[in-house]
């Protein structure tokens, strides 16, 4: 890749390289900031493409996209040099609320079995 087109991405926080990308959408799921999101895209083989749309909730410190990536080198972090305080997007608040919810929901039956005993 050229160092003009690694400029164009200087400030950004985070940043998916589409030539390499390979649209799996595992790192999407895999944020617990939602800073990613599927995005349609008539031009990827999928129809879909990976696209970062809170890149200021990105705290890089967590690397769990790129952990998760299957493909090397297609996601880029900003190399951290202060800590940032997370945001979280209104995906990853629902999506976290989702998973209360059903945590609660397991121990609610968990202690009705229990009680008929």
């Amino acid at each position: 890749m050229s160092e003009e087109k690694k400029d164009t991405h200087k400030n950004d926080p985070i940043w998916i390289d589409t030539m390499k990308c390979k649209s799996c959408g595992d790192c999407v799921f895999a944020c617990p900031y939602g800073v990613l999101v599927m995005k349609k895209n008539p031009k990827s083989l999928d129809g879909e493409t990976v696209f970062v749309l809170h890149p200021d909730y990105c705290i890089g410190a967590c690397k769990m996209c790129v952990r998760v990536c299957p493909e090397p080198c297609a996601i880029h972090l900003k190399e951290i040099t202060e800590f940032v305080f997370p945001k979280k997007s209104d995906v990853a608040l629902a999506r976290e609320k989702e998973k209360e919810e059903t945590r609660l929901r397991s121990i609610e039956l968990r202690r009705g079995e229990g009680e008929g005993e």
